[in-house]
């Protein structure tokens, strides 16, 4: 510290130097206490509750083998079905049609 501040407080060197900073660099301070939400967050995250793991939530797209198998080849993910149960693979949107010019 170098300087005293307006009300007498000394000015910190640096905006790092605030004194609010617990413990040494790489110190790990002891874990606190849960709150009581903390708690209930942890059982249920414990329980396997918002894994898609019978809360009614689909999985993710991101853990499908198809992702993992794209990732491996570095290539692009497959065509999934629309939806509908038919097999097909979904329309593209970007696909053109071409008609006929009308004359008039």
């Amino acid at each position: 510290m170098t300087e005293s501040g307006t009300a007498g407080t000394p000015v910190p060197d640096s905006a790092m130097d605030t004194g609010s900073d617990a413990g040494a660099p790489g110190e790990h301070l002891p874990p606190e206490p849960l709150s009581g939400e903390d708690e209930q967050l942890l059982a249920a995250l414990q329980d396997g509750a918002g894994d898609g793991g019978g809360d009614g939530a689909e999985p993710a797209v991101e853990d499908s083998p198809a992702v993992a198998e794209a990732a491996d080849d570095d290539s692009v993910l497959p065509v999934t079905d629309t939806g509908a149960g038919t097999g097909e693979p979904a329309a593209d949107p970007l696909t053109p049609t071409f008609t006929e010019p009308v004359q008039d």
